[in-house]
């Protein structure tokens, strides 16, 4: 379950790479200015995936 959600979200949050030349343009950004914080929300949802992975192997699966 939990690998099925962050494949969605992670599925999702690529998605964002097709509209930042967009975002440079709008506010005026080059590449790096655009890209650093789209690296730093990737690795934030990189850990939070395991971390809770971790979480719910410890309680164990509350369903059959």
């Amino acid at each position: 379950m939990t690998l099925t959600i962050a494949t969605r979200a992670i599925v999702s949050m690529l998605a964002l790479i097709v509209i930042l030349p967009t975002v440079e343009v709008e506010f005026g950004a080059g590449l790096a200015e655009t890209a650093l914080p789209y690296t730093l929300t990737m690795i934030g949802f990189a850990v939070a995936i395991v971390l809770s992975d971790d979480w719910w192997s410890g309680l164990g699966a509350p369903w059959p």
